[in-house]
């Protein structure tokens, strides 16, 4: 608690820390999960956490999905990584489609996390893939989505990259991405099933990138 208190002290700011003491880490997220919010309003999120370069907790989060997910929770694995965050690089948003749960969440978050001081002149910028004969009406549909929901994104952050089944998506985020304080990219659990704790490395080139999936599709009005 005194070193979490420290660390809080350091940052701008508020936050409230608390901690558990349980004899396992799966009983400690049954706790947490049950754990009522501040002023008793019910939790919706939970956020992990691993080393990018020492993943030993990976195996313990992913084998804990299913029982926060049961919890009707989001959930966010924030890959950290050892590179100092430079908050004017701003929030990378990878995203497949609007329609589907994680990616609105992920430009939620987003949203939320700008909002903090630190972050106060940075900016969101969004990456897609495209087919090359979609790639205006592509470009047209998440522009549109930015408007209806007074998202903070200039059409000039909007970046539309054609498919190339020759590159895959470690190393589009490795070019396009290097550089971001923050990188999210949407998780679901078919890749979890199918690939497991892979799914969250090889993303060395990058700086902190968060896993997100939703429980629900959000209203972004």
């Amino acid at each position: 608690m005194d070193r979490l208190l420290t660390k809080a002290n350091r940052t701008v700011g508020n936050m409230i820390v608390d901690t558990i003491i349980s004899p396992s880490y799966t009983s400690a997220i049954a706790q947490i999960i049950q754990t009522p919010g501040i002023s008793g309003v019910e939790n919706n999120i939970i956020i992990f956490e691993f080393d990018k370069h020492q993943p030993d907790q990976l195996p313990q989060i992913i084998e804990n999905l299913r029982m926060v997910q049961a919890g009707d929770f989001d959930i966010c694995i924030l890959g950290s990584s050892m590179r100092n965050m430079k908050y004017i690089n701003g929030i990378h948003i990878w995203i497949r489609d609007l329609n589907r749960d994680n990616e609105r969440l992920m430009i939620l978050l987003s949203y939320v996390i700008l909002g903090h001081p630190a972050w106060k002149n940075a900016s969101i910028s969004l990456f897609t893939l495209s087919p090359k004969n979609k790639m205006e009406e592509t470009r047209n549909n998440i522009t549109q989505f930015v408007l209806e929901g007074r998202l903070p994104v200039s059409r000039n952050n909007i970046t539309v990259i054609e498919q190339d089944t020759e590159i895959n998506f470690r190393e589009l985020l490795a070019q396009h991405s290097s550089e971001a304080a923050l990188t999210i990219v949407g998780f679901y659990n078919e890749q979890i099933k199918h690939e497991g704790q892979k799914h969250f490395e090889g993303f060395d080139e990058v700086g902190d990138i968060l896993f997100v999936n939703a429980h629900d599709l959000l209203e972004i009005t």
